[in-house]
């Protein structure tokens, strides 16, 4: 599936946070690092993904159903 524009995975780009260099690098920064990119392009997405675990799992699953009836 292609990207959006501007929405190309930029993600690889960024500092290797896999390096021995980085050993504070933990799955909520790699959020937040894609988080930052995605917000200047697409604020309304960055806003659902930083308050998807604080939705109630109804909200979730119909945010789910919706996309999905739109592939």
């Amino acid at each position: 599936m292609a990207d959006a524009a501007g929405l190309e995975n930029r993600c690889d780009s960024a500092p290797n946070h896999n390096s021995p260099n980085n050993l504070t690098h933990t799955p909520d920064s790699a959020l937040a690092d894609c988080l930052a990119l995605l917000r200047p392009v697409r604020p309304d997405l960055a806003r659902v993904v930083e308050r998807w675990d604080a939705l109630p799992e109804a909200v979730r699953s119909r945010l789910l159903a919706l996309v999905e009836s739109n592939e």
